[in-house]
């Protein structure tokens, strides 16, 4: 609960939530960060209930986002999934979005 309170007033944050009549049925988190000359963003756990998908949600989840990213006058959204989520990737690219080639780097803390 710590960490959902810290996300949602965090200014930098942007929470979208789809809900049926009795619970959340769906969401995804825009991030921005502001740098120097530019505002970036990433999108990230763009998450539909199983027995939700196929309708929409994800993809007016993620329009929601993008919006959000506009009105906060975002240069550059990025966002990853792994290969195997077929449907994600498809919508991503049905939207816009395009593969780059790039490396990913983590260093667990």
């Amino acid at each position: 609960m710590e960490d959902l309170q810290e996300m949602i007033t965090d200014k930098n944050t942007v929470v979208v939530v789809a809900a049926d009549k009795e619970r959340i049925v769906g969401m995804g988190l825009l991030f921005v960060m502001p740098k120097v000359g530019e505002r970036i963003a990433e999108i990230h756990d763009v998450v539909v209930d199983s027995s939700q998908r196929g309708k929409g949600l994800g993809e007016s989840i993620t329009k929601k986002l993008i919006e959000a990213a506009r009105e906060r006058r975002v240069h550059l959204i990025g966002l990853t999934s792994r290969p195997s989520r077929i449907a994600a990737n498809g919508l991503y690219q049905k939207i816009g979005f395009q593969s780059v080639e790039t490396n990913v780097y983590r260093l667990k803390m």
